[in-house]
């Protein structure tokens, strides 16, 4: 009886140790972690930034950053070429999305998209992240909204572009660029 009760008690702690072996285990491998806010995401104001094509791990970050709505200004053909569904994410994340196409014959750059984002910006409570596929096109849009909706001089408006404006041929030739309105 005395081998039965140690065998026992041995198999139970066998049984424990390994348990609590898987768990310690689940509880130091840390999630993958997502550096959107840090390495792609600029902000223009406290509650507007830019950046390039989020990817499906940076969604939870999207949240967790506050953004309560995304919109988007790459082509549905570009979506497309995407390995997941950015606005049934951002749906099942609570989080409201916007297409405002931009790029190619079919979506050519015109005053109908600062139009579109216009009428967004009008109705939205809460920050936005406006992005394409580099930040390039989202930052374009933006520029033009400030300039033409929120009435900032286009200068300023152009260093909420940083990186994108102008093509960065500042960054080329090592010279800083000033536009002259007419």
């Amino acid at each position: 009886m005395n081998k039965f009760i140690i065998c026992l008690t041995w198999v139970l702690t066998s049984i424990v140790l390994a348990a609590c072996s898987t768990i310690s285990e689940e509880i130091v491998s840390e999630p993958e972690i997502s550096a959107y806010f840090q390495e792609d995401a600029k902000s223009v104001t406290e509650d507007i930034f830019i950046g390039g094509q989020p990817q499906e791990i940076d969604i939870a970050a999207l949240k967790t950053q506050g953004i309560a709505h995304v919109v988007n200004f790459r082509t549905p053909e570009e979506m497309a070429r995407l390995d997941f569904d950015e606005a049934s994410i951002l749906d099942a994340s609570g989080i409201s999305y916007t297409p405002i196409p931009i790029g190619g014959d079919d979506y050519p750059y015109n005053p109908e998209a600062v139009s579109k984002l216009t009428e967004f910006m009008k109705g939205r409570t809460g920050p936005v992240l406006l992005h394409c596929g580099s930040g390039y096109r989202a930052s374009v849009v933006t520029v033009a909204w400030l300039v033409e909706e929120e009435g900032m001089p286009l200068n300023e408006a152009l260093t909420h572009a940083q990186g994108w404006w102008p093509l960065r041929l500042e960054q080329v030739t090592g010279k800083t660029f000033t536009l002259v309105e007419d």
